[in-house]
């Protein structure tokens, strides 16, 4: 039987679509879905109508509320917990944002350019470098964060590794992750800087003048509020690959349960990485 309702067989149909549980969720998501009324016996037919009916994001958001109720079921079956159905559906369409993010950032990555963009670059006498990432530990529930400043020369001036209790989506832990390296900044008086980051959505957020309404809009008001006061700001997109230094800094928090901080010595983890980026960039400037 159900391990939900205990009224009916647990099929797939059923958990997924048919059981009150499920169709609590469906209620608060698109009318598209609340609309369909199909009898059963097989899912897939409901997923052929949705195909069918609903536009490329609408199914999307299908399969991650289908996505979100089949885990829902699994861990109310294992841990005992069970979610409110509007915050199922707030899960699910996080998970349709990380997706196209994460989609835009393959893409994009992909796009033929020439290898000079593909290295690090140093910035511009007078200004700073500043990198920053995120990492997720959901075993442990932590997020491991990280940042390096580095000057026009490649030198690190500074850097942090912080371990966050609790759980985010991926764009939000960067955002996180993108205070602290700008804290950091004004904390050792560094104004000019050219930032980088490999969450587009974050920073096409933090560009634009509009307010950001999404579950992370908080974050991206509160990156704003802290670039006030700075003498110059720049903001990019970069691919993850350039920013292997931020990302061991992450792991490194994410592993270690740590909150260090380091000027002008780097911690082993990023030696070697300073290294062969500070080597890149002569070589793109050579050829």
């Amino acid at each position: 039987m159900c391990p939900i309702c205990g009224i009916e067989p647990e099929t797939t149909f059923h958990i997924m679509w048919n059981c009150p549980s499920a169709r609590d969720v469906w209620s608060v998501g698109n009318a598209k879905f609340q609309k369909n009324v199909y009898a059963g016996p097989d899912f897939l037919q409901v997923v052929d109508g949705m195909l069918r009916k609903c536009s490329g994001v609408e199914f999307q958001q299908f399969v991650g509320v289908a996505r979100r109720i089949w885990h829902r079921r699994n861990e109310f079956v294992h841990g005992g917990s069970f979610i409110h159905p509007s915050y199922v559906l707030k899960q699910a369409l996080q998970l349709s944002e990380d997706f196209n993010n994460l989609l835009m950032t393959s893409q994009e990555s992909s796009t033929p350019v020439c290898s000079g963009m593909l290295k690090w670059q140093p910035p511009p006498s007078g200004w700073y470098k500043v990198n920053w990432d995120a990492g997720i530990d959901r075993r442990h529930g932590r997020l491991g964060l990280g940042a390096l400043i580095r000057d026009s020369q490649g030198n690190l001036v500074a850097a942090k590794s912080l371990s966050h209790s609790g759980l985010l989506d991926p764009t939000s832990a960067k955002a996180l992750a993108a205070l602290m390296a700008i804290k950091l900044c004004k904390a050792w008086g560094f104004h000019n800087l050219k930032m980088e980051s490999d969450a587009k959505v974050l920073v096409d957020a933090v560009n634009s003048t509009e307010v950001d309404d999404s579950s992370k809009g908080h974050l991206v008001a509160d990156i704003k509020l802290c670039l006030v006061g700075l003498q110059a700001w720049k903001l990019v997109y970069i691919p993850c690959k350039i920013n292997w230094a931020a990302h061991a800094l992450a792991s490194l928090a994410m592993t270690e349960n740590l909150d260090s901080e380091w000027g002008y010595v780097p911690p082993d983890c990023i030696g070697g990485i300073l290294e062969a980026d500070r080597i890149g960039s002569v070589s793109s400037d050579l050829f």
